[in-house]
């Protein structure tokens, strides 16, 4: 027997999955804009749903009604990719005919062959990560009451609506620093752009902040008092991750821009595996927090991780494209004499 219930989370967040997996997909066709306004939009209908569904508490009316809104919203992105992606993919050929050989092959077969070697890795490791964080709500399914299941996704939802919206402008900041800094241009446009990463990353931990203090009165006002104290829990544990995930934007970003994605699926298979051992083993003894514990643990590495990889790739040296924005990490980063 399968609840009917979690049979419609299971559904929603497979579509949610193929979402992630085309936005990865995007970003490694560097189509920045188009991932941005998608990641927002899909994010942001999210959260207007599933707070409907605690305010009305229908819980199982909002889960169809949220599978058939993001079913729409994937075909809609789906036509997009062919009909838009494609046709400005095809123009590019077009432009470069003559001067690349690479592009001398049909548009289709050229395209999907940069898919291939440059979206694919990245939406591989993108679907890792929603793997890992679908095991942690079905797990939550498992051990706690209908009323918790729905408030630890609408954290998650939230979390991730911050996360995705500033990571959408890193993304398509960080790969513009490395066009700037290899031609040699405009050194204010460089600066500005360095700046613009730091107030992305200062915006979302303030969001930490903003929901930590803020949260309280104002699910007593929206939820009443029966959804406060738990929720208020949750969010203010959940919310800890925040302070790493616009550092994860920007090291993934330039793992983008320098055409390495394999370091971002390293980076996610390994938080995947960790969040998945700590529930599995953790989990029958601490329910809903032992996902909480998980889903934090996972962030920190994601921050760790790509800290190990830039040594690796020295990136306090001369060579270096972010002075900006890595020098003040460079004292952590160099190698003891």
């Amino acid at each position: 027997f399968i609840d009917p219930l979690m049979l419609e989370i299971f559904f929603y967040f497979l579509i949610h999955g193929i979402f992630l997996a085309l936005f990865g997909c995007l970003e490694g066709l560097r189509k920045f804009r188009f991932t941005f306004f998608f990641t927002t939009l899909k994010f942001l209908i999210d959260t207007i749903i599933i707070s409907l569904l605690l305010v009305f508490k229908k819980i199982y009316d909002l889960f169809l009604v949220m599978i058939f809104i993001n079913s729409f919203l994937l075909i809609l992105l789906l036509f997009f990719i062919y009909f838009k992606v494609i046709s400005i993919h095809k123009r590019n050929l077009i432009e470069r005919n003559n001067v690349i050989p690479y592009f001398n092959m049909s548009p289709q077969v050229s395209f999907f062959k940069q898919i291939k070697n440059e979206a694919f890795p990245i939406a591989i490791f993108t679907i890792v990560s929603v793997v890992s964080d679908n095991f942690s709500r079905l797990f939550i399914g498992l051990y706690v009451s209908e009323t918790i299941l729905p408030l630890y996704i609408l954290t998650i939802s939230i979390i991730l609506l911050i996360a995705r919206t500033g990571n959408g402008f890193l993304s398509g900041l960080v790969p513009k620093l490395t066009e700037l800094k290899v031609k040699r241009l405009d050194n204010k446009s460089h600066n500005l752009i360095i700046k613009s990463c730091y107030l992305i990353a200062i915006i979302m931990i303030l969001s930490l902040f903003i929901i930590y203090f803020f949260y309280e009165p104002f699910s007593q006002i929206i939820f009443g008092s029966n959804f406060s104290k738990t929720s208020t829990e949750i969010i203010k544990l959940v919310s800890i991750s925040l302070v790493f995930l616009p550092l994860w934007g920007i090291f993934s970003a330039y793992f983008i821009s320098i055409r390495k994605p394999k370091f971002n699926l390293f980076t996610s298979i390994t938080s995947a595996i960790t969040n998945i051992i700590i529930i599995v083993l953790v989990g029958p003894h601490f329910g809903l927090y032992a996902a909480i514990i998980g889903f934090i643990l996972s962030r920190c590495l994601y921050f760790i991780i790509p800290i190990f990889i830039l040594l690796k790739l020295s990136l306090c040296s001369s060579v270096n494209l972010y002075p900006g924005l890595t020098n003040p990490l460079c004292p952590f980063l160099k190698e003891p004499e």
